[in-house]
């Protein structure tokens, strides 16, 4: 979906004929049974978590446990907001051009977008992803000690490898390091009814897809609560202000 001529997007924006996924119409009974499923899955997973927690209170990983449960939660938290009858709302508002600018809900479409993905196709995957991400945390943790996850300072040094695009990774990464990264994002949301965002993603895609990945395989996601597509948003940021 992601237009690489820079001109002809350009003009698909100012001619305002850029087509966006059509919601999918769900029965209440669907969305809730689908929303349930996440829920019961979520209180089993932080039910165990919070058992890890207990019995390595004072262990090396009891932090990185405490922020495993957190990103949980406010990936649930997140995955009820986007219900689809809030997205029949806002997909109405884009075609009108009225975008409401709420992070939660940009979030998910910005992934959703550029996965290609309906709305609700990619709410289920976003569940998987993080259904199959605690397994293997709980599947490695042993004695409770979760071996998969690592620390920021060794995820960053991981990504400042050779081979990485070093110029958007080091940025990138700085900003991680001040702990800048929600700032960023609210600023891109804001520019976002604009359609600066095409063109930024279109002159920079294979740059942000690659130091995305590489960020977020090097950093667990988990461990600052960042995905792909964040990272993709970041490299528009950087776009914006350089």
């Amino acid at each position: 979906m992601l237009h690489k001529d820079r001109q002809a997007l350009s003009r698909l924006i100012e001619a305002n004929e850029v087509k966006l996924y059509s919601p999918p119409v769900f029965s209440d009974s669907m969305r809730l049974q689908r929303l349930r499923w996440f829920e019961n899955k979520s209180t089993e997973y932080l039910s165990r978590i919070e058992a890890l927690i207990q019995r390595n209170q004072t262990g090396p990983k009891s932090k990185e446990l405490g922020t495993v449960k957190r990103t949980i939660e406010a990936s649930y938290r997140e995955i009820l907001q986007a219900s689809e009858r809030q997205f029949l709302t806002w997909f109405r508002a884009i075609n009108q051009d009225t975008l409401p600018l709420g992070e939660s809900e940009t979030k998910y479409f910005m992934a959703a977008y550029h996965a290609q993905l309906p709305v609700s196709q990619f709410l289920r995957s976003e569940s998987e992803r993080l259904k199959g991400y605690v397994s293997q945390v709980l599947e490695h943790a042993g004695d409770g000690v979760p071996t998969v996850i690592i620390s920021k300072d060794e995820a960053l040094s991981q990504a400042c490898k050779p081979h990485a695009h070093i110029s958007c990774c080091r940025q990138l990464i700085d900003f991680i390091k001040r702990n800048d990264v929600q700032s960023l994002l609210r600023r891109l949301d804001r520019g976002i009814a604009t359609g600066q965002h095409f063109l930024a993603i279109s002159r920079f895609q294979a740059l942000a897809e690659s130091a995305g990945k590489r960020l977020s395989h090097a950093l667990k996601e988990h461990v600052i609560g960042l995905q792909v597509c964040d990272l993709l948003r970041l490299c528009c940021v950087i776009n914006f202000r350089s």
